[in-house]
């Protein structure tokens, strides 16, 4: 893969590309993402490139700025970001700097064999399309991650999405949920998100839904790439609230 071009996408899609629950504010050195509503709503900015010397002023401004409308936020710093100091910097003005992660990229044009295998016997993928099907979602991912990010109402909205942007999938072996998945596009996107946890006993099966994931993505000409983020690595998500205005 061309990681020059996989980043320069990225970054044209950082600057220009909504989520679904936000809408995109630009400056001449940021990009915010506002939340859609008020409580609960997620904020940051997604995007961000100016120099050195004007990095105190923008960094006072966006802090002004987010104190102004009442709104917690969190500023996605990625490591060839510029400058490059920004994460020192914003530490200094009192954010609390969360895990480090990284992106993981597979270019669907060159797809190992090993992903398009057929599920393993005994196992079954299906598309999250009912309640029962949300419910086995949202209880794996609290026993896996021992936490639920997911909120039935997401799910629920995903399902009468017509442009279909969010996917949910459960495992099951012997009708039993062992894992699921979640994928993410936009219409506008050449890149889909992903997510899938398993069982540490069906670890195993985790190319079950990638392959399942991956057939939806093929079937859309506009997706080129699928990534997934993983803990304690880079590029780094660093956070920021509201409450911290004090210091």
């Amino acid at each position: 893969m061309n990681d020059r071009m996989i980043l320069q996408l990225l970054d044209a899609e950082r600057e220009t590309i909504a989520d679904t629950d936000v809408t995109l504010e630009k400056t001449p050195y940021v990009v915010r993402a506002i939340g859609i509503g008020t409580e609960g709503s997620w904020n940051g900015i997604v995007y961000s490139h100016f120099s050195i010397a004007e990095a105190e002023e923008v960094i006072n401004d966006e802090i002004s700025y987010f104190v102004k409308i009442g709104r917690g936020f969190e500023w996605k710093v990625y490591s060839y970001d510029q400058p490059s100091d920004l994460l020192t910097r914003l530490r200094r003005h009192g954010f609390k700097i969360g895990e480090e992660e990284a992106i993981m990229v597979l270019d669907l044009q060159e797809l190992p064999a090993k992903l398009l295998a057929p599920a393993p016997e005994g196992i079954i993928v299906r598309t999250v399309t009912d309640d029962p099907g949300i419910s086995h979602f949202l209880v794996l991912e609290a026993a896996i991650w021992g936490r639920s990010t997911t909120t039935r109402e997401f799910l629920l909205s995903s399902l009468s999405d017509q442009l279909q942007r969010n996917l949910a999938f459960v495992a099951y072996a012997d009708h039993n949920p062992i894992g699921f998945g979640r994928v993410s596009t936009s219409p506008q996107s050449c890149f889909a998100s992903g997510v899938e946890a398993f069982s540490q006993t069906f670890a195993g099966a985790a190319f079950t839904v990638h392959s399942w994931q991956l057939g939806f993505n093929m079937r859309r000409n506009s997706i080129r790439f699928v990534f997934c983020g993983l803990t304690r690595w880079q590029p780094a998500v660093r956070s920021w609230s509201d409450t911290d205005s004090s210091d």
